[in-house]
């Protein structure tokens, strides 16, 4: 991604080829259209330091890039009590991570969550927020789902029952 694509990995994902890799055309052509703008016309937010400096190693790198950190409401985003929730949640454990579905129901993820399953101590228990199982739930005694959750207030109690927040992803 920094000097160019070629031998894509990941030529059935976006954007699908089903034959032949046009990774390296594809790279050349978003360069070209990337750069032939003004520089004093296009600014990049990066969301904190680190994208920042992704952005700086790519053929963007001689565009300018203003860090905008996201802010957090601690109205909203604080420590609360959370302990019905996390004795409902735990159901009879006594660690509980939590984290996003996110991609973690493709297919090509689900080896990660049996392993995790297999793997984490019995007393560990992990809750997924954001989906909820497609089938029957293949881990109902380890993994839980609880869907979306919309309220800012809901989430934070969420945060608040979990030992710790894992956001896991092999990209």
């Amino acid at each position: 991604w920094k000097t160019g694509c070629l031998d894509c990995p990941n030529l059935r994902k976006y954007p699908v080829s089903l034959v032949f890799d046009r990774s390296k055309e594809g790279w050349k052509r978003k360069k070209e259209a990337f750069c032939s703008i003004d520089k004093k016309n296009m600014i990049f937010a990066a969301t904190s330091d680190w994208v920042g400096n992704i952005q700086r190693e790519s053929f963007l790198g001689d565009y300018p890039c203003v860090t905008m950190n996201n802010g957090l409401d601690d109205g909203v985003c604080r420590t609360l009590e959370a302990s019905a929730l996390r004795r409902e949640l735990l159901g009879g454990g006594d660690f509980l991570i939590f984290g996003f579905a996110n991609k973690w129901f493709q297919s090509e993820n689900s080896d990660t969550l049996r392993f995790l399953n297999e793997n984490l101590p019995e007393n560990v228990k992990i809750v997924l927020a954001g989906a909820v199982w497609e089938n029957p739930n293949p881990f109902p005694d380890r993994i839980k789902t609880v869907g979306f959750i919309k309220e800012p207030e809901k989430l934070a109690e969420y945060y608040s029952a979990a030992d710790v927040f894992v956001n896991l992803t092999l990209e």
